[in-house]
């Protein structure tokens, strides 16, 4: 058997972490989606969740290393023979036990350093000799994250835009003479709308804030919308703007 050094706990963890965001971050974006679009909720929550937790489940399983293992410098290996990695279905099994995170946590404080899932499994996390430069690694990981975030974002903003609730929204601020006077008459709109919009049982609800950009002043508006059961068109509830310094 080849030298080989164990990873600490600390790396494991913040690999897990990465992982973790990395994996959970477009599929909030996508529930976000369907969650607007569609009236059944519990399957559509059910469907998404399931793909995560696959993927979860399988982010070891190409060499035995996932991204955030490549960036702590770690991989899987064969706890017989270091010098191989596990077949799909054995490190796929060994992510189950992820599952039961409470019992892995504290069986993964003894010597070994292996939780349940790498003695099920029988697999060894150790450091990869092989793994690039710290420097590319956290650079890399500095350009996944923030292009996660900001394309989550950006998704989100765009789906709110092009949602029927903000599209009635802006017509009815377009055409409020009292909206039109407190700004001097408004330029455009704010580009990142925020808020929520849900849908169930076909009944809709949904509160936005849009920045208004006017002639002499910048003002938020805070609109409250509803649709009525099996009902295409949303109705303004109410809106106010908003006291901010801007």
């Amino acid at each position: 058997m080849n030298d080989f050094k164990l990873s600490s706990r600390k790396r494991r963890l913040l690999a897990f972490f990465i992982d973790y965001i990395v994996i959970l971050l477009p599929f909030v974006l996508i529930m976000f989606f369907l969650w607007n679009i569609i009236t059944k909720e519990m399957i559509v929550g059910l469907t998404i969740g399931l793909l995560m937790l696959f993927c979860l489940f399988a982010k070891d399983t190409f060499k035995g290393i996932s991204f955030g293992k490549w960036v702590m410098g770690i991989k899987v290996v064969d706890k017989n023979d270091i010098s191989e990695i596990s077949s799909f279905w054995r490190l796929f099994i060994r992510n189950i036990f992820i599952a039961i995170w409470v019992v892995e946590f504290f069986a993964w404080l003894n010597k070994s350093k292996q939780r349940l899932g790498d003695k099920v499994a029988k697999t060894l996390v150790i450091k990869n000799i092989n793994s690039s430069s710290i420097i590319k690694r956290i650079l890399i990981l500095v350009f996944v994250l923030t292009s996660a975030f900001g394309l989550a974002m950006l998704g989100g903003t765009s789906m709110i835009k092009k949602s029927e609730p903000y599209k009635v929204a802006i017509e009815q601020i377009m055409q409020d003479k009292n909206i039109q006077d407190e700004v001097g008459g408004i330029k455009e709109f704010g580009y990142f709308p925020t808020g929520n919009i849900r849908i169930t049982n076909g009944v809709g609800s949904a509160m936005l804030q849009i920045k208004i950009i006017g002639n002499n002043k910048t003002k938020t508006i805070s609109v409250s919308l509803y649709k009525e059961r099996n009902k295409e068109d949303w109705q303004i509830f109410g809106y106010n703007l908003v006291n901010k310094n801007e």
